[in-house]
């Protein structure tokens, strides 16, 4: 196994690919926040009316560090190196634990070097930076770090089971932006109140009535499920003992199915 990840690393090593994409998350964070000053300075009023969040531009160095690294690392198919591997007679499950290894390792590099240069740059800024932009908390920077490397699992399980490269790619964004989607459209619905104003027009006043729409029971239960093992709230909520807690069990999970259902996936794979 050890050989494994020393050949793979080897390689990135030796590829100038491997530095422009794990340094590319840095200079994304970097430019968003810069254009954010300046079109704060340039553009609007020296007054602002909300403080901006950088968690929400980092959502897609978590992207590109999730899913542009592992191409790299996937480029051994395209040689001929998984075929080699095998040939040889290296175990296949030690083949793909040392690209899925490779793959989250990069990409929790990439984010971290991403949130780094934004808080770098911000605290650059000084009274400047404190004005536009808010400071996020080291529990929902863990989660954004802890997200990245659940995704870079389940994009590196999407490519070895489907054995196409663009439709892991899009499944994988798709998947993302899906969970923030649910997410924000379970929260919505467990935020409409239990009761509502309605306006008598015999009695001319409004009265009170439960409101039909008010989710409970067991759907109710169940959307809480969902809306708090979402992304939703890791990038645009507020970070509480209670989501950090739920978060970082439901990465994990996801990090660790990544690599428990990819070693079977890979063994029955037909290599070329």
């Amino acid at each position: 196994m050890i050989s494994q990840l020393h050949i793979i690393l080897y390689r990135m090593a030796k590829s100038k690919s491997t530095w422009i994409l794990l340094f590319l998350p840095m200079v994304w964070g970097c430019l968003v926040v810069l254009s954010s000053y300046l079109s704060e300075n340039l553009f609007y009023e020296s007054i602002i009316l909300s403080k901006t969040d950088p968690r929400e531009f980092l959502v897609h160095g978590i992207l590109i560090s999730a899913i542009f690294i592992y191409l790299l690392v996937d480029r051994e198919r395209g040689d001929g190196g998984w075929r080699n591997k095998i040939t040889v007679g290296v175990k296949r499950h030690y083949v793909f634990l040392g690209s899925w290894i490779v793959s989250v390792v990069f990409s929790v590099i990439a984010s971290s070097l991403e949130i780094l240069m934004v808080k770098t740059v911000i605290k650059l800024m000084g009274k400047e930076g404190e004005r536009l932009f808010k400071t996020p908390d080291t529990k929902a920077l863990i989660l954004i770090v802890l997200w990245t490397a659940a995704f870079a699992s389940l994009f590196v399980l999407a490519d070895t089971y489907f054995s196409i490269r663009f439709f892991s790619l899009v499944l994988t964004l798709a998947m993302f932006y899906s969970f923030i989607l649910i997410g924000g459209a379970c929260k919505d619905r467990l935020d409409i109140p239990y009761t509502e104003k309605i306006y008598n027009e015999e009695t001319d006043e409004y009265e009170v009535q439960e409101n039909p729409k008010y989710v409970t029971g067991n759907a109710r239960k169940a959307l809480i499920f969902i809306s708090d093992r979402t992304p939703q709230d890791a990038f645009y909520g507020k970070i509480t003992k209670h989501v950090f807690k739920i978060h970082k069990e439901t990465t994990i999970v996801l990090l660790i199915a990544g690599a428990a259902i990819g070693v079977p996936a890979f063994k029955r794979k037909e290599i070329f």
